[in-house]
């Protein structure tokens, strides 16, 4: 099965692409990192997100802090 580890920095660019880490998962084995992939743009991500499955995605998304405690 393909997994997926997206991680969003940012809105995406072209300093600061979505990072996706294709991965393989099979019973018999360990979880094999394919190779890594930058995506430059929300049309792109979403073109992504539409291929066939069966796939599965873990994602990070930047959670921003209240002013009040980053200045503390």
């Amino acid at each position: 099965m393909k997994i997926f580890g997206i991680n969003f920095n940012c809105s995406p660019s072209q300093k600061k692409p979505i990072t996706i880490a294709v991965c393989d998962f099979k019973k018999s084995q360990d979880l094999s990192v394919l190779k890594v992939e930058p995506i430059y743009g929300l049309k792109e991500f979403d073109a992504f997100l539409k291929q066939k499955g069966p796939w599965f995605a873990g994602v990070n998304f930047p959670l921003g802090q209240p002013n009040i405690f980053v200045k503390k």
